[in-house]
């Protein structure tokens, strides 16, 4: 009985042992590998940079998150997203912990106005008997990603500031031709005060027309201008290789003839409008008119240069169309085709050696509305190649 005892006693201290390492063991476990959740604070998240300036683009500092010494993975310990990034003011990123972390924080940084010294207006301000308002635009500098590199890049844009954005002020009345002081005064996005001056120019000119008047000669015409001292007429020099005054005159037309060594098919003008104020000339923006000449029947050569070989030339560079056929009616019922180019040299081949043909061409253009201006066929030339 005795032993009995004994023996149940030592088996319930074994049991207990057995349970107190068992318990100590699983203690020790949980302490040495703790897998959280764990909360993240303010004093684990940095960004890269607090302060910008404005640009016209988003602002995304980089985010790291930083918890007991080690750096945590974004997208799969944390994500974060942005708040008013892109304007001036205070904008805000929100990093919320996932996985084993939790808890949300939130970063803020600044984007400052941006400081004009220099704006400008853009556009050439022409007359039209109101009063001017131009928009205004100042250089920013920006920057784009490029994918091939895998850098950003930084460039200098001038870009259109809203009217939002700034108070104009201009001198007088500002709707005639002549030069005003302007002073721009920027707010929002912006900041700083910029004087510069506001010229308007004389009314561009308006319905330019062309019409042909001989072979040789094109008649142009124009709306008149209100409030000019007359019109400038440009033409280009064969001579000067470039464009020069070819008449300064008050009226609205002129006649022009062509210079053949230039074009065989007409003559182009460049047509503005000129005012003088307290003895400054102010000049408009040009109009350009091309005006074609009444098509006349061109001059060609042929030669012939191999078996089955001949080149049809003219002297002028010039849209023809040549047509070549075995009769001299150019029928149908025969051989007849015909080609159009831009050239002064066509060479045409694999032609019967020995037989008689027929060549004849005359010059064409496309009219503004796309049709089809032809005009006579010159005389008939005959060619037998080798």
């Amino acid at each position: 009985m005795k032993k009995k005892v004994v023996i149940a006693l030592l088996t319930l201290i074994a049991v207990l042992c057995a349970g107190c390492i068992t318990a100590y063991a699983y203690d020790y476990y949980e302490d040495e590998y703790d897998y959280g959740p764990y909360k993240i604070s303010a004093s684990n998240v940095k960004l890269s940079k607090y302060t910008y300036t404005y640009n016209g683009e988003a602002k995304e500092p980089s985010v790291t998150v930083k918890y007991d010494g080690e750096y945590l993975d974004p997208d799969y310990d944390y994500y974060y997203y942005y708040s008013k990034n892109k304007n001036a003011g205070t904008a805000t990123v929100v990093v919320k912990g996932c996985g084993n972390y939790y808890g949300t924080v939130k970063k803020k940084f600044k984007i400052k106005p941006k400081k004009v010294k220099k704006a400008r207006f853009l556009n050439k301000q022409h007359y039209s008997g109101k009063a001017k308002k131009p928009a205004v635009y100042v250089k920013m500098k920006k920057s784009y990603y490029d994918d091939y590199d895998g850098c950003y890049y930084t460039y200098t844009d001038t870009v259109k500031v809203p009217k939002k954005y700034y108070k104009l002020k201009i001198s007088g009345k500002h709707k005639n031709v002549g030069t005003y002081k302007a002073t721009i005064k920027f707010k929002g996005n912006y900041r700083g005060t910029v004087k510069t001056k506001l010229k308007i120019y004389p009314q561009k000119v308006r319905k330019l027309r062309a019409k042909a008047v001989s072979s040789s000669k094109v008649k142009f015409t124009w709306a008149k201008a209100p409030k000019v001292d007359g019109y400038e007429i440009y033409k280009y020099s064969t001579k000067k290789k470039k464009w020069c005054l070819y008449k300064r005159q008050k009226g609205t037309s002129i006649t022009i003839a062509k210079n053949s060594s230039y074009d065989d098919d007409g003559v182009g003008i460049d047509v503005r409008t000129y005012k003088y104020v307290k003895k400054k000339k102010y000049c408009s923006d040009f109009k350009y008119k091309y005006g074609r000449t009444k098509l006349t029947a061109p001059k060609i050569k042929i030669s012939r240069t191999d078996f089955g070989e001949f080149h049809v030339k003219f002297k002028n560079y010039g849209y023809y169309q040549v047509q070549i056929s075995d009769n001299s009616s150019f029928s149908s019922y025969g051989y007849c085709q015909s080609w159009k180019y831009y050239t002064t040299d066509v060479r045409y081949y694999n032609f019967t050696s020995g037989k008689k043909y027929y060549v004849r061409a005359r010059k064409y253009y496309y009219a503004d509305n796309g049709n089809l201006k032809v005009g006579p066929w010159c005389k008939y030339k005959t060619v037998t190649p080798w």
